[in-house]
This record gives structure tokens, sequence and C-alpha cells, in this order.
């Protein structure tokens, strides 16, 4: 049983890694850094221990923060270079291959990203020919209404009840004004709230703290100067994100208890379509003093996480730093030469390889505040 599960483990690391092997083939520079970016910054801890799991949400995951890319080099890609083309497609029809076989939602959720990616990157739409811009809304309407009882994940997506949710819990508006005022608190749980994986681990809160930090760090530098096409693509994607959280809450009872894993693969697509279509002149991963500090912020919030879930699962949770000891009553895989304590330093150090090598693609540019000018 063991070993088939860490088959199966290898096995989705393995598609993992060449997805991303093939965005640092296929992506140009701009591609690359706001796909990277997207991934790097929302990939600790839940979606590292999420994405080789045997969940289906592992292929949620690596599906839909892989497929708008893929579309979106498909869409660009110079006709000249016909192979590179046809390779985005075929990764394209993989990653979403994956997102339809894995979750019921992740179907709902490819098909809106990718949608959004094509209306942005539509000629016709950026020269405002307003015969397109109603006319997609003409399709996809009567094509909604007619076939959403066809389709389950159609009447899924579109079915709300205004009844008081739960005759025994809070009235409907308190219910719609909670989700309000914490929907954004919702997807923090990717930076260490919450599950991770079947158990309940306890992760330092420097984790969720850095995950936070770096995050808007890199929002802010997108947002420096934007554009219409970048409003567009990230307001439509975070109200989105709202409303899935707002079906979710509305199909189990209970939003207080709504999960962030539930839309974790969403969030990787909304901060690389944000940065993609930004017109900020640099970048925060752009800037090689600032690039190492978020580096070796995200290297140690990587050390942390792992510590806390193979401390808990060999000896329980300390809340705090020791030396992993294995004994008579702590679990360890039998005869292993590794030990846990070895296994978190190697592990440690392969991540920051990883993630030092991944970036290196990515050039530096000079950033001066006093040269930036701050435009809508």
């Amino acid at each position: 049983m063991t070993q088939s599960v860490l088959a199966m483990r290898l096995f989705n690391a393995t598609i993992a890694s060449l997805l991303f092997l093939s965005q640092a083939i296929l992506c140009t520079n701009k591609k690359y850094l706001s796909w990277l970016t997207g991934f790097t910054f929302t990939i600790i801890p839940l979606g590292m221990s999420l994405i080789a799991s045997i969940n289906p949400s592992g292929w949620a995951i690596t599906g839909i923060t892989n497929s708008w890319m893929f579309l979106l080099i498909a869409k660009t890609m110079p006709k000249e270079n016909r192979r590179k083309r046809i390779a985005a497609w075929a990764l394209w029809a993989f990653a979403s291959f994956m997102c339809i076989a894995s979750r019921f939602d992740a179907t709902i959720f490819l098909v809106v990203t990718n949608l959004i990616v094509l209306i942005a990157t539509d000629v016709r739409i950026k020269k405002l020919n307003w015969k397109y811009v109603l006319g997609f809304p003409a399709v996809i309407i009567p094509f909604f209404i007619i076939w959403r009882s066809r389709f389950p994940f159609l009447d899924w997506a579109s079915h709300f009840t205004t009844k008081p949710l739960n005759p025994n819990g809070p009235s409907l508006h308190i219910w719609i004004t909670h989700w309000m005022i914490n929907v954004v608190s919702i997807p923090i749980e990717a930076f260490g709230e919450g599950r991770l994986g079947a158990e309940i681990v306890d992760i330092p809160r420097v984790v969720p703290i850095l995950g936070i930090a770096l995050l808007g760090a890199a929002l802010l530098f997108a947002f420096l100067q934007v554009n219409r096409m970048q409003l567009f693509v990230t307001f439509s994607s975070f109200m989105f994100m709202t409303a899935v959280v707002m079906r979710i809450a509305n199909m189990e009872l209970d939003l207080f208890n709504v999960s962030g894993r539930y839309i974790l693969p969403l969030v990787p697509y909304i901060v690389g379509s944000c940065i993609y279509f930004s017109s900020s002149p640099i970048q925060l991963m752009e800037v090689a003093q600032l690039r190492r500090i978020v580096i070796a912020c995200m290297t140690i919030a990587h050390a942390l996480s792992m510590y806390a879930v193979v401390e808990q699962n060999v000896m329980g949770t300390s809340f705090g730093i020791q030396i992993l000891k294995v004994g008579t009553e702590e679990w360890w895989w039998t005869e292993s030469p590794i030990g846990p304590n070895f296994l978190i330093v190697i592990g440690s150090f392969c991540f920051y390889q990883f993630i030092s090598h991944a970036w290196d693609r990515v050039p530096t540019k000079t950033f001066s505040v006093q040269q930036q000018n701050f435009q809508l």
C-alpha cells in the first residue's frame, strides 16, 4: 500500500515537473516571469503538499496553473514557430484533461479562466469592436440557459438559493455580509492556514505572514502602472473566485467553514495573469536584490512548513523546533537509510536550488522610484 502511494506521488510530481519544464521552454521572458511569479508566490505550503498528493486537488492545481499559460502561448505564438505552437496546443489539451479528470469544480475553473484569456487576447476585443464585445455574451448566455440542465457542472455553478440557509443559524443578510467581509481571507489558507493533506498541521505563523507579505509586494509592483485590460482580467477573475466561494458556502450551508483549498487552483492563475497584463515597467522579481530576499524568505517558509509536517508525523507537534528522534514510539519508514532531520535539510536545500535556478532565466533590471510614473 505504501509503495503504491509513493509511486502515485512520484507520478504526479513527474507530471508537474515536466509541465514546469515545458513552460520554461515555450514561454517568452514576459510570459515566463508572470507564470513563474504566480507559481512561486502561491505554492507554499498548501500547493506544494497537494501537487504530488493522491488527492484529486493535485491534478486540479497542476492543470489550472498550466492550462491558461499554454493557451496564451498557443494564441500569441507567431505562425513561423509552427512546432512550438502545436506543442503549446497539445500541452494545453493535456492540462485541460487533468482538470476535467480531477475535480468537479476544476472543469468550471478551466472554462472560465480560459475564456477570460481568450477575451483578453482577442485583437477585435482590444480594438473595442462592439460587434464582438457583445457577441461573446450573446453566444454564451443562450448556451448556458439551454444546456444548463444537460451539464451537471453548469447547473451546479448556477444554483443559488435566497432562502435562509440554516433555520437554526444566522439570517441570510448576516451570512452574506460575513461573506463580503471575509472572502479575501479564505485564499489566505493557501499560505499556511487550515489543512495540509488529510491531517491538520499547525504551520508556524511566520509562514502565512511571509507568504502574504511577499505576494502583496509582488502585486504592488504589478499595479505600479495599470491598464484597462489588467483591471478587467484581475477584477473578473477575482469576482469569479468570490462567486465560487459563495457557491461552495451555499452548497455546504456554512460559510464559516469554507476551506481555501477549494479555490487554490485559481490563485496562481489570478496572480500570473495580473502580472502578465500589467503595464508596470518592472516587476518585483526583476530586481536582483529583492529577488534574493524573496528566495531566501520562500526557502525559510518551505523549511518551516516541511519541518511541521514531518515533526507531526514522526513525534507529534511540539509548537517549536527540536531535533527529531526516531525511537520505538515514533513513526518512520522501516529500515530507511534517511532520517527525518536529513530529509528536512536536503529538502530545503533542493528547494533553494530549484527556485534559484528557475528564476535565473529571468533577466534583472535596475529599479528607481524616482524614475517611475504611476499612471492609470
